[in-house]
């Protein structure tokens, strides 16, 4: 058999149980929940301490530090968009990975578990306009709950939905 073609190919059902497993404990789903909520209310209101209180910055290597945070906050922040957060799936894992180009992700192994958590945001502005989709968050188990260490937002995607001309047009393009 050529060396390009697996053997055996890899059950992920399996793989997911020993490497990622589910999160089923409703406290903990709670805490997530609660604590992406407030931190994406925060930055809608433009409130930066709010936002960073739900943060633990730069707990991990290869991971934006709280400067890098800080400007993309004052950049797309304060936007007064009205969050909608639903769990898709919580699990554990002991890797994170970050988005480093459109087609390549940086995978960084961790010697502790932390919650991953793909999430269906609605966003709707106060124009009208709104944005959903999915959005994964990594969680850091802390003493006092969980303390967001990553999430990959698709700001460019979203300030498109929100600047989006709305306005009905004929056929003809006037209005």
């Amino acid at each position: 058999m050529p060396w390009w073609k697996p053997k055996r190919r890899l059950d992920m059902d399996k793989f997911r149980a020993k490497h990622m497993p589910e999160v089923t404990d409703e406290a903990t789903k709670s805490q997530v929940t609660s604590t992406i909520e407030r931190a994406m209310s925060a930055w809608s209101s433009r409130d930066w301490d709010g936002f960073a209180a739900e943060w633990e910055f730069g707990a991990f290597d290869n991971l934006p530090l709280e400067a890098e945070w800080r400007e993309m906050f004052d950049t797309h922040g304060g936007d007064s968009a009205e969050w909608t957060v639903g769990l898709r799936e919580i699990h554990r894992s002991k890797s994170i990975g970050r988005a480093v180009s459109a087609n390549s992700v940086q995978i960084s192994s961790l010697k502790d578990w932390i919650i991953s958590v793909i999430t269906e945001i609605d966003v709707r502005w106060p124009n009208g306009n709104r944005w959903s989709g999915g959005v994964s968050f990594d969680l850091k188990p802390v003493d006092s709950g969980v303390r967001i260490v990553y999430v990959e937002l698709p700001l460019a995607e979203m300030a498109s939905s929100r600047d989006a001309d709305t306005s009905e047009t004929d056929i003809d393009g006037s209005m």
